[in-house]
Order: C-alpha cells, then structure tokens, then sequence
C-alpha cells in the first residue's frame, strides 16, 4: 500500500519530461486512468517495478487511484491523495514547472519570486539555494535529463530486486531516497494551483496515509471517500516521540577527551531518535514512509488510528531499556492523539501538531509513570550504585564493574564506565566514517541484574545495529533481518551500488573534525589556530520562533504536506548545508572548526575563535538566502571566547546564555558577541568596522592606542546608560551624553593632525559617530575590541 502511495504520482514526472506512455489517450483509456498522468504511472510500474509487485496492492492503488471504478487499495491511495493534496492553493497560472521553497511562503512569504532549479538534490549552494526571479531555461529540457537520470537508477534498483523473495521494505526504502534525490524540486501541484509542495512531500505523505488505511474494509474507505471534508471520521493517529535529559546527558563529560566524548553523545542521540523511531514503525507494522520527521531527539509519524493500544505498549518497552541502560538520565515520551478528516482540510493540521507537542510536554513531567510497579526493580536492582567510589565512574558518576583508569599521554587517569568510554570511541570514529551502516536485528531482551550496557547495547535491545565505515559493506552481519547503507557526502553516495541486501541512501549528517597531528585537534590545538588571542570560539545558534512558524506561520495553508516540506527544509539546511558550509571553511583555512552537533533547527560548534565568528555571520547570511529573504525567518545566536583548558562544558553554558542574550532583543534576529547583543545588520556594520579597523592596525596606518580609545568610549558611554537606567532617565539621545563625548572627539582630533594618513579616514569615523547621536559607540566599541583581539602579538596571546 505504501508503494503503491509513493510512486501514485510518478506519471507527472513523466508526462513533463515528454513521455508519451504506451496507449493512445481515448476515452477507453480516460475511463481506465482517469488522467494521463495516472495512465503514465501505470506505464512506469510495468517497465521499472519489480515484477513480483507489480500486482496487488501497490499497482492498482498507484495506477487506478483515479479510475472510475476503484478497488480497496485504488480507494485507499485514493483517500491519501485527498488528504494529502489539501495543501493546494489556486493559482492563475496555468501549468506550474518550477517548485516554489515553503520557507518563501511562511508568515507572509518572501519578496519577490523564487523557485527551485530542476537538479538532483546535492549539497552544493546552486542547487539547494533558491533562486529569484522568473526561470530562464528550457523546463522540457531539464526535466527530461532528470527524468532520464532517474529512470536509470530506478532500472537498476528493479535488477538488483528483481529475485522472489526480496524484502519489499528494503526496496521502498532504496525507493524513497531515490524519489527524494530526484523529486524534491518537482512541483506535486497541478493546473492553477501555488506549487509550494515538492512532488517528493506529497508522495511520501500520501504512502504514510495508505499505509494507515491498509487495514480498513472496503466500506470504511468509500465513506471516508464520500465523506465531507467538515467530518469528524478518524483517519489516522499522529503520533510523536520526544527524548528528554538530552542537554544533561550531552554534556556529561570530562576535560579529558571532551570533544570526541561531546560528539559520540550528541551522534549517539541522533541513533537514538532513529532506533526509537524505527522500533515503534516496526511493531506497528509499518513501512519507513510513515516517518515524517525525525531529528533532535524529535520524530513523529503516522499511524492507524486503532495502533494506540500498541503505541502504550512500546512507551512500556522502551523505558525499561533506557531506564535499565541510562538509570534515568534519558528518556522517550510517546503521545498520539486521533486526527479527524476534517484536520486535513484549512490549516487545522498544524493545531493538531501544536496539541500533540502539548501532549508531550505532560509525558515528560512524569517521566517513566507508565512502568507502575515495574520501576522498583529497574531502579533499585542489585549492582546498582553502593557508594564505592573505586567503581564508580569520574564522567557520568554511576558505579559499573567494569570502570577502569584511562589515562592519555601526560594527563592524570581517570576512571571512566565501559559507557563513557564508548562515546569518546564513537566520537572519534566520526571523523573517518563515509558510511553509516544500520542492520535491523531482533531486540536484545534487557536483563534485569546485569550492569548498564554502552550506546551498543541500548541499540540492540531495540532491534538496530549501528557501524561507521570508511568503505561500503561487503555482506550483511549474521543474524540481519535487514539493513541501510547511508552514504554521509554525496561522492560517497555516488560509489554506492544497489543490492538486494539492503537499502541505500543519503544520511544528512554535520561531521566536520579538525585534524591536527594525524588526530582530532584538542581544544588547545583550536585555540592556537586563532588569528590574535589563542582563544577557543564556542557558538551556538537556532531558528528564531520556529514553533510559532510551524503552528502559525502557513496560517489557512498548514496542511500535511505543507509541514512534511517545511521539515524538510529545516533539515536541508541544518544537516546539509552547514556541513557543506563548514566543510568549505576548513579547507579555507586549516581546519579550524569542529561540529558537536547540528540538527532539528539548532547547532553547536567550537574553533579558532575567530573562524566561529565568521561561521556564524555566513550561516545568517545564507539561511536569509534560502529562505528567499523572508522576514519573517532568521537565526539567532551567541559566541564565548574560553582558554584551550576552560572546561567545555561551562564553555557550552556560556554559549547558550549569550544566545539567550540576543533572543532577549525585540525581533530577535541578533548575535550576542564579547557580551553584547546586536541585531544581525548592527553586527554586519560592527564586523566591517573591525575589519577596517584591523587594516589600518595591520598596515601601520593607525596606532594601535586608537583601538583603547574607542574601547574607553563605549565603556563610559555604557556605564552612562547604566547609570540612567537606574536613575530611571528618560530615553532621548541627550540623556546619554556625558563628557566621554568631547573627550572622544578631542582625541580624536589630535590623533588626525598626528596621522596624517589617517586623517580622512577618521573624518568618517567621526561622522559614522555623529549619525546616531554617538550612540553608535556601542557597536563601533565593539568592534575595536574586536580588532584588539585580532591583534594580539604573540607574546601576548594569553
């Protein structure tokens, strides 16, 4: 049913590139078909579908979802292409060709036109950026070199599952990777209609809801066919799973191999949402289309709507696992709530999504109350801590039979859990992997009175097997019931080959690692890199306003598939293109940034001081450009400054104070640096400042007193506002002057008479002063901080 809920819409693709089918268009056909594209799905399921599907369920719901006369699974895809097609808005013009991104749409839209070029999805900025204007080029003609890319690909996943018996499941799997390679930039939308949604979204969508109505008699589906879109008929249960404890558990970590331990725990969380995810799809019975989303310690997907009995049961199951394996530090909640045809339809979708992370949040304030009785055990078992402090762990302070003292180099040992010690093996695998490769394998019963497993076994209690390779995998592991090889760069993925073995795909993952004596760089080895001050950069950042936008911002639009797209953005850029970004600058400048993780809307990076800045300007830039400049959708963020051996993670808490700093701004939209927040364009004219600064500092042009001057001015400019805050002053321009100002300019003036060089220069400075009432002080201090830093000789870098 899924399949045939994928590929239902396959003939659009098709009939853009040309094709023309292998029946003559009449009124026999018309009646067969309904629409040409459909007769043009049917035309691709004979020539590119493995023969074994090609009846049953997955062609009649593809070919015959619009035909007059429909059985069950025509019927079911049918009501999926109903539900999920709500997203379409009229439009005059007549025939879309070109995708228009949903981030252009949200809260108001974007300026201008914009549209996504007819390319295979690769991280790379002329194709995943959207482009202005009107198209320019021949749509027939890229449509047809993407349909005949496709088509080639599709060819050869047929023959590699063309065998009886070949997991179906592996194959939709292999299928949606393709679909999503090649269709993400394909309008779903027909005549008239705004083609805001990806032929890919639509699809992926409409499966997940085939896949629900699978277990509907024939009855259930015509009314649901015939029904109203006011009726209040369930369709399906939507369901989400959250991880809480996950800032905790991440930075639960030692100075000793902090970086490599930081990375394995936020790699390790992302295994975890999808082991999680993949467990609960599993016992439902379902295909992996009905994941919508998953990422952040976050997923949701769609289920029956008689699957809540079954999701109450794996609630159960999972936290036994982690409360056995993590004694409390993490845990899964688990909510669904029905959703009724008429959510579908004017933009309730999103109030059903805004109700689900309602439900949510009150699972999470009785973490583990679902286990009753069961607790007691998993709690209080036998092994568990006693107080021996020989055994107990110096990381995450849980007592373990098997601590042992690891010591590096001239550094003093410490005890650590065969657990904390398999997170910095984790981490430190990061940074040679090209391939993750996941093998399903039946769950691994946990065992009450044993001591906690590592990342490996919670894996395994819940059905998965996780490897990072270097190289593709030769054959499957004994005991595999089935498995992904996930490609982590798109060359990677070009060496891979379809086999009926396992499926294969793009995994989106944020893995940049400074090297530094054949190893991952220390925090020391960072620092160092910095131009100026030898000083470690921590950054992080996330989407402003991000629940207000999936919940609001589409307003009357909101459907499935409209939210599906916007998911999908989000995750394009997070765990895309900031590796892409990231990547390019350490190869700009020697690798001098390191990702901790990147993914749902938020990031953490450390670095060269410095190369953080940057990063973090470039990301705002570019997550305004690919959202088509809109508004109404922006980053905020904050960077500290910490010494190579400041412990990370205070360094982290401190990020995230600043980051909270420049969300405290009306707007938001800000970055928080050296302690002051500043709206993004307020920064970009304080980094260019530090950037002229820094020139005539280099190029003995200006003194480098001139930096001190303009830092003594801001500080008594700020302790003036200080001082009138208390005062409870009143906020004109006046009520800030004080005699730094005529100080300022004096120096100034004796400085151009001794400068002659530099006299022009500083004439601009002084009016760049004088536009906003001196003022401006605030961030022209700033930046001469900025430069100061940038300027430190060697001698005085610490």
């Amino acid at each position: 049913m899924a399949l045939g809920g994928l590929l239902h819409d396959i003939g659009k693709f098709a009939l853009r590139a040309g094709e023309g089918g292998g029946r003559l268009w009449d009124d026999e056909a018309h009646k067969d078909f309904g629409y040409k594209h459909a007769e043009l799905t049917a035309h691709f399921l004979t020539h590119y579908l493995p023969e074994q599907w090609i009846v049953g369920e997955a062609y009649e719901g593809a070919a015959n979802h619009h035909a007059f006369q429909k059985g069950p699974a025509a019927l079911a895809v049918a009501v999926a292409d109903r539900l999920s097609a709500e997203e379409r808005e009229k439009s005059e013009h007549a025939e879309p060709l070109y995708l228009r991104p949903i981030l252009t749409r949200v809260s108001g839209g974007a300026p201008g036109e914009w549209y996504a070029p007819l390319e295979p999805l690769r991280m790379e900025r002329p194709i995943v950026f959207p482009r202005e204007g009107a198209p320019s080029g021949r749509p027939e003609a890229e449509y047809k070199a993407l349909w005949d890319e496709f088509r080639a690909k599709a060819k050869a996943l047929k023959e590699a599952f063309a065998q009886k018996g070949a997991d179906v499941t592996a194959y939709l799997a292999s299928l949606q990777h393709l679909l999503l390679r090649y269709t993400w930039c394909i309008p779903s939308a027909s005549y008239h209609t705004v083609p805001d949604v990806s032929l890919y979204d639509h699809s992926r969508t409409t499966a997940a809801l085939a896949a629900c109505l699978a277990e509907e008699d024939e009855a259930t589906l015509r009314s649901l066919a015939h029904s109203p879109d006011e009726s209040e008929q369930e369709v399906a249960l939507l369901v989400g799973g959250d991880i809480s404890g996950v800032q905790d558990f991440i930075y639960t970590i030692t100075p000793r191999g902090a970086l490599a331990a930081l990375r394995g725990r936020s790699f390790y969380l992302h295994l975890l949402t999808e082991a999680t995810a993949s467990y609960l799809l599993r016992r439902l019975g379902l295909p992996p289309t009905n994941l919508i989303y998953a990422g952040g310690g976050r997923f949701d997907l769609l289920a029956p709507r008689t699957a809540g009995p079954v999701i109450a049961e794996v609630q159960r199951e999972i936290s036994r696992i982690l409360l056995h394996h993590h004694r409390g530090d993490l845990y899964l909640a688990l909510a669904c709530r029905p959703l009724a045809r008429r959510e579908f339809f004017e933009g309730r979708f999103s109030e059903a999504w805004g109700a689900l992370g309602e439900m949510l949040r009150l699972v999470k304030e009785r973490r583990f109350a679902e286990l009753g009785d069961e607790m007691y055990p998993l709690v209080f078992a036998e092994g568990r801590d006693r107080g021996n402090q020989d055994l107990e762990c110096q990381v995450c302070h849980h007592e373990h039979p098997q601590t042992r003292e690891v010591r590096e180099e001239d550094a003093p040992a410490w005890r650590k859990c065969p657990a904390c010690i398999a997170f910095e093996e984790l981490g430190d695998a990061l940074r040679r992997a090209r391939y993750l490769y996941l093998e399903e394998i039946p769950p691994v019963e946990v065992a009450l009175g044993q001591p906690a497993g590592t990342y490996e076994d919670v894996l395994a209690a819940l059905g998965l097997r996780a490897r990072l390779l270097e190289r593709p995998p030769a054959e499957t592991s004994e005991g595999t019931l089935r498995a992904q090889v996930l490609a982590l760069d798109d060359e990677a993925l070009n060496a891979l080959q379809f086999a009926p073995r396992w499926a294969v795909g793009r995994q989106w993952l944020v893995n940049v690692t400074p090297i530094a004596k054949g190893r991952v760089a220390s925090n020391d080895e960072l620092a160092e890199a910095s131009r100026g001050i030898a000083r470690l950069g921590v950054l992080r950042m996330d989407v402003d306003n991000l629940g207000h936008i999936f919940n609001k911002g589409l307003g009357g639009l909101a459907s499935l598939s409209r939210l599906a797209s916007l998911s999908l953005s989000i995750r394009i850029f997070f765990e895309g293109w900031v590796e892409a970004l990231a990547r390019q600058m350490n190869r700009e400048r020697a690798n001098s940034l390191y990702s901790i993780y990147a993914g749902g809307d938020d990031l953490f990076f450390v670095g060269a001081w410095d190369a953080v800045v940057d990063l973090a300007q470039r990301l705002s830039s570019d997550f305004a450009a690919f959202s088509g400049f809109n508004p109404a959708v922006h980053l905020s963020g904050g960077a500290i400054l910490a010494g190579g051996t400041y412990p990370l993670y205070l360094a982290a808490n401190e990020a995230a104070e600043a980051e909270r700093q420049a969300k405290s701004l009306e707007g938001k939209n800000a970055f928080s640096f050296l302690g002051r927040a500043l709206p993004w364009p307020t920064f970009a004219q304080a980094a260019e400042e530090a950037r002229r600064l820094d020139e005539w500092v280099q190029g003995g042009k200006a003194p480098k007193s001139l930096l001190r001057l303009l830092m003594r001015a801001q500080e008594a400019y700020e302790e003036m506002v200080e001082r009138r805050e208390r005062e409870g002053a009143e906020g004109a321009p006046q009520g800030y002057y004080g005699p730094w100002i005529p100080r300022l300019e004096y120096a100034l003036t004796r400085l151009a008479e001794r400068e002659k060089a530099l006299a022009e220069d500083l004439h601009h400075l002084r009016s760049r002063l004088r536009e906003e009432d001196y003022r401006s002080i605030a961030w022209i201090g700033l930046a001469a901080r900025w430069a100061e830093l940038l300027n430190r000789e060697r001698s005085e870098r610490r």
